[in-house]
């Protein structure tokens, strides 16, 4: 079982890039297959259409072939197949010769039908194998390689004698009314009148009374129109399946599609089916990668700036807070500390910035007391409430017991120093946060 590895980000994923290697394959074999198809099917259905093209593949009718044959097996069944009946091609008119007559026993009967169907002749010739005893000289030796045999079989060759011919040929009015394009409609309803070869005689002929009786005009269509209508056959299914291949190989096309959009489209929204279809899979995995990776870095930066912005915006919060402790009881800083709480309510950093620049020239002429608590308040951002009183407590004993300028500088050995691990510990934040996307 293939195993497929994701890479994520969020709600966004991109498959590995060997899958998608294998999706390309899969997409470049699939577009052949329906190339291939197409090209079938329109080269199918142009054969199927036109009358022009479908007549070309199926042939000239064979109109004598199948007279021959069906003649063939009428008298074959007529004899109770005690003879054999044999059906040969034959373009050079052997027909047109001289019966041979004798008194003779005749031992075996022979039926051969000749047919030309560049001659549009029919004819049938009786031969027998007899004992002779006069000057009657054999004219065909028969195999059983000879022709089509519709009779008894017969396992030897075999010399003949002709007892018995008849010729018929057929008028082109008449064949062309069997061809398959023809309405179907005789003209006649004396059809066995017109099938019934001239010449035929009954004289020592077993069951040929009923040869022409038993052939119909609608058998003979159907029969002539037999090749043709395989054929058809043949393209039909070969129509069907093409169109059932197209369309299993387009439903897999859009399978592939839509999993490339699910894999690429939050990074690439500009896979369109056309490029989809005409672009490399692996290049367009690339281009979602690369986007990929800076909508990370954007998000990362974002979450940065907006990081930094909270920080400042709390930075200068507090120390105006501070400012704002106080100035509140000193009445003659009103307006002061009007200014600070409006800047406070604001939240606005540039404004807050700017109130707290005109307001710190002012720290100085504040009491150490003042200052040193000022200077307090800037620990709050980086330390616990507990750090924070225990920083406080150790900042009033130093300016109690030294001066001022001891204990600012206790608070802000104390503000570096936790200055420099909630960086570090921001800085692992970010690091596991970066680990779990990645």
């Amino acid at each position: 079982m293939q195993v497929i590895k994701w890479y994520s980000l969020g709600n966004n994923t991109v498959v590995e890039a060997n899958i998608i290697r294998g999706w390309q394959t899969q997409k470049k074999a699939t577009i052949f297959v329906v190339a291939i198809t197409v090209f079938i099917l329109v080269a199918c259905s142009s054969l199927r259409c036109i009358p022009a093209l479908d007549d070309w593949l199926s042939g000239p009718p064979q109109y004598l072939h199948v007279l021959a044959d069906m003649h063939a097996v009428l008298l074959a069944t007529a004899a109770g197949n005690e003879s054999p009946v044999l059906v040969i091609r034959d373009d050079n008119q052997s027909c047109v010769m001289t019966d041979q007559t004798a008194n003779q026993e005749i031992t075996n009967i022979y039926y051969v039908f000749f047919y030309s169907e560049a001659n549009r002749s029919l004819c049938m010739i009786y031969y027998a194998d007899a004992i002779v005893s006069g000057s009657l000289v054999p004219s065909k030796t028969l195999t059983p390689g000879t022709g089509q045999n519709f009779g008894r079989a017969f396992s030897a060759p075999v010399n003949v004698y002709p007892v018995f011919h008849s010729v018929s040929i057929y008028p082109n009015t008449y064949l062309s009314l069997l061809h398959w394009r023809t309405d179907s409609k005789y003209p006649n309803t004396g059809v066995t009148g017109d099938i019934q070869p001239k010449g035929f005689s009954t004289r020592s002929m077993p069951g040929s009374n009923r040869i022409s009786a038993d052939i119909s005009y609608n058998d003979l269509r159907a029969a002539v129109a037999q090749r043709h209508n395989d054929v058809n056959k043949v393209l039909n299914t070969s129509i069907v399946i093409c169109v059932l291949l197209v369309c299993l190989s387009c439903g897999r096309l859009g399978t592939l599609y839509q999993r490339m959009r699910r894999e690429c489209g939050p990074n690439y929204p500009k896979l369109h089916l056309s490029i989809f279809l005409l672009e490399d899979l692996n290049l367009i995995h690339e281009q979602a990668k690369k986007a990929r990776q800076l909508a990370q870095q954007e998000a990362f930066e974002q979450h940065r700036a907006a990081t930094l912005l909270t920080r400042s915006r709390e930075t200068l919060k507090t120390r105006l807070e501070s400012r704002l402790h106080g100035l509140e009881s000193i009445a003659e800083n009103e307006a002061e500390r009007r200014r600070i709480e409006e800047a406070l309510a604001q939240a606005d950093p540039e404004t807050m910035m700017s109130v707290l620049n005109e307001v710190e020239p002012h720290i100085g002429q504040r009491t150490p007391e003042q200052r040193t608590t000022l200077l307090l308040e800037s620990l709050k951002e980086f330390c616990t409430p507990e750090e924070f009183e225990r920083c406080r407590a150790e900042a009033i004993g130093t300016l109690t017991r030294q001066d001022f300028r001891q204990a600012r500088a206790y608070i802000v050995a104390k503000h570096e120093e936790f200055r420099i691990r909630a960086k570090k510990l921001e800085e692992k934040a970010l690091n596991a946060d970066n680990n779990g996307i990645g």
